[in-house]
């Protein structure tokens, strides 16, 4: 397949790249690469892709992008891409991810994710994917029904279930990512309910939703949720004991009271892909609907943290 690659040059480096991220994510690109000073993502080469390109190219220039390039390439450089830099690697006391092409001999504990990430995000090597692995092994997880929303490769999904959950539900907007993530899912001989579409619907009602949809309603906070006991939200068709979410942060912000309905009381809710300016935001929105926090950890410039209901 062909894919039409759209870069943003970014001088000086913004401290939050987050809005550049979501005008991105508004053109179906849920996936970035950041390598300073540029920042990259991807779209198939469908009918219409080069006009979505075109306008997200402006979009950055008119949201501050000192030069933006719009490139075709084939998948097939990509994967090679991958061979390269993805590399077997530990997380934490027990799992470990290694490529679909690397041998590994895993110790008696080892958890091994296998993975052939493709497009879609996820192989360990961000510390968004490491904190969100990290953060479910604190958490109990055997014999539960868990929900990854913001799949990408299935990397947390699998290891939710290599910890021994009865159930996991994923969902992605990105249907390509779905798809890698279904194979991740059975080269791990694992099984996972997949959904593509945006926010909770697909994983609480168990069906598609919209690809590239996260919802058009942003939560706006105001002085007076913070500190305040919200009133209880209703409950979700189906809730979980445990919910991911590695998404960044101003969708984890606007997911927040559907994330809180999803969970099930004494549940927890573990995100991750918040820059760490951020955090505070997505901190009081987690708590302005009913978390509360259990832990929090920081690799570089970047957070997880888990909330519990």
């Amino acid at each position: 397949m062909t894919w039409i690659e759209v870069k943003a040059k970014l001088e000086p480096w913004p401290e939050d790249t987050s809005p550049v991220i979501e005008l991105f994510l508004q053109s179906g690109i849920e996936n970035t690469i950041e390598t300073k000073p540029w920042i990259s993502g991807c779209l198939p080469l469908v009918p219409g892709a080069s006009d979505t390109a075109s306008d997200l190219a402006a979009a950055l220039k008119e949201a501050g992008a000192v030069e933006t390039q719009v490139l075709e390439f084939e998948e097939q450089n990509w994967d090679e891409v991958w061979k390269q830099y993805f590399k077997p690697r530990r997380i934490g006391e027990r799992f470990v991810v290694t490529p679909s092409w690397e041998p590994y001999e895993p110790l008696p504990d080892d958890l091994v994710i296998t993975l052939d990430p493709g497009q879609a995000f996820g192989t360990g090597d961000h510390p968004t994917t490491r904190l969100c692995l990290e953060l479910l092994s604190l958490v109990p997880v055997e014999g539960r029904d868990i929900a990854d929303v913001g799949c990408g490769s299935g990397i947390l999904a699998v290891g939710a279930k290599l910890l021994g959950a009865a159930k996991v539900y994923a969902s992605d907007i990105d249907a390509t990512a779905v798809s890698v993530a279904r194979e991740n899912a059975d080269r791990n001989n694992v099984s996972i309910e997949f959904f593509v579409g945006g926010g909770f619907d697909p994983v609480v009602h168990g069906e598609d939703g919209a690809p590239g949809d996260w919802g058009e309603d942003e939560l706006i906070l105001t002085d007076a949720d913070r500190g305040t006991t919200p009133s209880e939200l209703p409950a979700a068709a189906r809730q979980f004991e445990v919910v991911l979410s590695n998404i960044i942060s101003m969708i984890l912000i606007r997911l927040s009271p559907e994330a809180h309905a999803a969970v099930k009381p004494g549940g927890y809710w573990i995100v991750s892909g918040i820059i760490e300016q951020n955090w505070p935001d997505v901190q009081i929105a987690a708590e302005a609907v009913g978390f509360t926090l259990v832990e929090m950890r920081q690799e570089d410039d970047w957070v997880g943290a888990c909330f519990r209901k």
